[in-house]
């Protein structure tokens, strides 16, 4: 069974209730229209086929920046309680992520 997938899908408001088989797997594809606008789609993975998976408020694309602003909900603004490391280097490490834009 793969309960990290089972976290993966309630963080995306996708879990069904079931516990995904060993060896499932989400995966995030990006998209680009005409615009230079990115776009992203989520697929899920339990045996032979792929699954699209619709998270509340998209269809079967979602927009990257409406992606940012659900993610926003689970950023901690307490990385060093969270982790119990040393501020410094956590204070580092988010700001290396902050960095990162697609």
């Amino acid at each position: 069974q793969s309960s990290h997938v089972a976290g993966l899908l309630g963080a995306l408001k996708s879990f069904n209730d079931k516990e995904p088989p060993f060896a499932s797997i989400v995966v995030m594809e990006l998209f680009k229209d005409a615009h230079n606008e990115t776009f992203v789609r989520w697929l899920f993975k339990n045996g032979t086929d792929f699954q699209v998976l619709r998270l509340p408020g998209c269809q079967e694309f979602c927009s990257l920046e409406y992606m940012h602003q659900e993610a926003l909900h689970y950023e901690s603004t307490k990385w060093g309680i969270d982790c119990r490391g040393p501020p410094a280097a956590l204070d580092q490490l988010k700001e290396l992520l902050r960095g990162i834009r697609i």
